[in-house]
């Protein structure tokens, strides 16, 4: 019987308590409140190197915002929240301090008030927290805050414009009725290659010299390229080139397909193309490659 007693009180030591009020404060904060206007959305060429046909952007947007500025007075109360495996420490604690209370009176009264009351007044408080089960001893290095009321004053307001890279977004790329789709990367960069290395490109599934770029919500352009005769015949050449290859490769035809696409200053395009096919074939095939370029 006598045990479950005790673990009775130690359950209820356990859950059932409440937070310990310190004091109540009023600070001074500013807050502030911002309101888009409007965004708008901007595509800056970062690299345009019209020989490999290769294009790098960042999207940004220009956000322009109204932002208030408030003075806020708070009134707040502080506690220390109950925490209930601490009471198994705290009320002995609590036993063990109480005497030295009522011993610190008697001391006060001896001496004449030389033994501080107020020595007295905080082991008193100190012990009867402790011996409380249902309330934690003040710790000022354990505390919460609860606002009990505030008020806001407006001290500013004004306009300001921002710039921020818009990641993870597609851009449409519109050539006549063909349409192919880039993301932008977690910077806002994203790269458009008007030839791949399966000779895949863009241009040359429609008669219109002209890519534009959209963003979604944006019904206008925000970039737009023409790209010259001279261009589009040497892509026509390089696709057909690579395709040629692709049909039955070997190390003597990517060669020759190489040297075609550097001819056509594609040298980008020929670098990754050679390094892709080398590293994914066999020894037969690279030394296929190399004998064909010491022969020339």
């Amino acid at each position: 019987m006598k045990y479950c007693v005790f673990l009775g009180i130690l359950f209820l030591l356990s859950v059932c308590g409440c937070r310990n009020h310190m004091r109540e404060m009023d600070i001074n904060v500013t807050d502030y409140e911002r309101k888009v206007l409007r965004n708008r959305p901007s595509l800056h060429v970062i690299e345009a190197d019209e020989n490999n046909c290769i294009f790098r952007f960042k999207l940004t947007v220009n956000r322009e915002s109204e932002v208030k500025e408030y003075q806020v007075l708070k009134t707040l109360s502080r506690y220390t929240p109950w925490t209930g495996w601490r009471e198994y420490y705290e009320v002995p604690l609590g036993l063990l301090l109480f005497p030295f209370g009522v011993a610190g009176h008697a001391v006060n009264i001896v001496t004449l008030g030389m033994y501080p009351f107020n020595w007295c007044t905080a082991v008193d408080n100190l012990s009867l927290s402790a011996l409380n089960p249902g309330l934690n001893i003040e710790n000022p290095d354990r505390f919460e805050d609860e606002v009990l009321h505030s008020r806001k004053t407006l001290i500013d307001t004004r306009i300001e414009n921002t710039t921020h890279p818009v990641r993870n977004t597609q851009l449409n790329i519109r050539m006549g009725r063909s349409v192919r789709t880039i993301t932008t990367d977690s910077d806002g960069f994203a790269v458009f290659e008007l030839l791949s290395s399966y000779g895949n490109s863009l241009a040359l599934k429609t008669q219109e010299r002209e890519f534009q770029i959209f963003v979604p919500g944006v019904s206008i352009p925000v970039y737009s390229q023409i790209i010259s005769r001279n261009t589009r015949e040497r892509l026509s050449r390089a696709a057909a080139a690579i395709k040629k290859y692709r049909r039955q490769p070997d190390g003597k035809k990517l060669y020759r397909t190489i040297m075609l696409l550097e001819k056509l200053k594609f040298s980008k395009l020929s670098h990754a193309l050679e390094k892709q096919e080398l590293s994914k074939n066999g020894k037969n095939f690279q030394r296929a490659f190399y004998r064909e370029a010491a022969a020339k």
